[in-house]
């Protein structure tokens, strides 16, 4: 099962405790995955598709105890080369379905209304509320990439008056939401680790977080080792190219006038230099006597280099 997968069922099983809240999320659903048709005579029917079979008892489940009413439950394999289930759940009776969406804010005093209009205020008078609604709009209309790839959550809406209605919810809870258009639609997405981690908590996803943040640290501690071997080895080869230079600067003088002709101080660091190329400017001081420290000896080594340097300015090289 995939990680947006798991992040839905646990919403849909973490329980809403309020009748306002189930009715926000049944209400977030129907805006998202809901039709309103109307048939012959005028009847109206809703029908809600989904492919998730957790959602759709769910939603079966919200239905007969907030209405005592039971819709009919089909079960249709997809013609794709997945087979994924589809599981439509019809409503018919018109009274039935004028005073369900009515009660759910979708219809405005027994009128019909598009179903493509913005989130119903009635139904996020809450923070609760609110909360639940964006847990029933992300279960329908909803998916976040699994965070070993990238940090990517998205809904897809085909209105963009509801796209940016559930952007300003996500603003309400200090969520960085953005709004694209895409193919036709409109994706509310957010790509911060931090944002996406804060809105499964806020939908109640609370194993999927743990799951995030533990590779959130893994990756973090990952990238940190990363970038210490990245210094080290920027270091090791700063400090070998360093050490080349100054052995081709010492056999150059060395070949030219001799090193006897250096100052002693000089003379002394630069055969240090060449018995030992591979050690470090802070070893080769332990090894003078007296000790010098680091700086004292890559002074040394580079008036060297500026001896060098002149010699060969000399010599036209």
């Amino acid at each position: 099962m995939s990680f947006s997968s798991n992040a839905k069922n646990e919403m849909i099983h973490n329980e809403l405790n309020k009748p306002c809240c189930k009715k926000a999320f049944l209400a977030s659903v129907i805006k998202s995955i809901g039709t309103v048709s109307i048939r012959s005579r005028h009847k109206l029917t809703l029908r809600i598709v989904t492919e998730n079979g957790a959602i759709a008892r769910k939603i079966y489940g919200l239905f007969k105890e907030l209405f005592s009413f039971t819709p009919q439950i089909i079960v249709q394999q997809k013609q794709s080369l997945k087979k994924n289930n589809l599981y439509i759940l019809n409503l018919t009776g018109e009274q039935n379905i004028r005073d369900i969406l009515t009660k759910l804010g979708i219809f405005h005093d027994n009128m019909l209304l598009s179903l493509t209009q913005g989130v119903e205020p009635d139904n996020i008078q809450s923070d609760c509320c609110k909360r639940a609604y964006l847990r029933g709009t992300f279960v329908s209309s909803g998916s976040v990439s699994n965070p070993h790839r990238a940090y990517h959550l998205e809904m897809v809406f085909s209105s963009q008056a509801y796209a940016e209605d559930i952007k300003d919810l996500l603003h309400h809870f200090g969520l960085n939401a953005k709004v694209i258009l895409r193919k036709n639609q409109y994706v509310v997405y957010m790509k911060e680790a931090d944002h996406i981690s804060d809105f499964l908590t806020l939908c109640g996803a609370y194993v999927t977080v743990l799951e995030l943040e533990n590779l959130r640290a893994f990756k973090q501690v990952k990238n940190d080792v990363q970038r210490l071997v990245n210094c080290e080895t920027a270091n090791l080869t700063k400090t070998v190219d360093a050490a080349s230079r100054q052995i081709q600067n010492i056999r150059y003088i060395e070949n030219t006038i001799g090193l006897h002709s250096l100052e002693p101080k000089l003379e002394e660091i630069a055969r240090l230099r060449l018995a030992y190329p591979e050690e470090s400017l802070k070893e080769i001081g332990t090894l003078l006597s007296p000790p010098i420290g680091k700086s004292g000896v890559n002074h040394r080594l580079r008036r060297i280099d500026d001896i060098a340097e002149r010699l060969r300015e000399r010599a036209g090289n």
